[in-house]
């Protein structure tokens, strides 16, 4: 998720302000448009979507 320039992982929620050389990967979750961290991308594949957070509930993970 793209939050006032930093991106944020929609699995993990690591952000870029956490780790600057993190790379995401942009995805389609429910017609949203979500980012996950290469170090995700093994849980999404094996987990079959599952833990994936929506926006919605990412923002307001964030925002604590």
């Amino acid at each position: 998720m793209l939050v006032e320039n930093l991106y944020f992982c929609n699995i993990c929620q690591k952000s870029t302000k956490d780790a600057p050389k993190t790379i995401f990967v942009q995805g389609i979750l429910e017609g949203e448009i979500i980012h996950i961290c290469t170090s995700c991308i093994p849980t999404l594949v094996h987990g079959g979507g599952k833990g994936v957070l929506n926006n919605k509930e990412l923002k307001e993970i964030v925002k604590k």
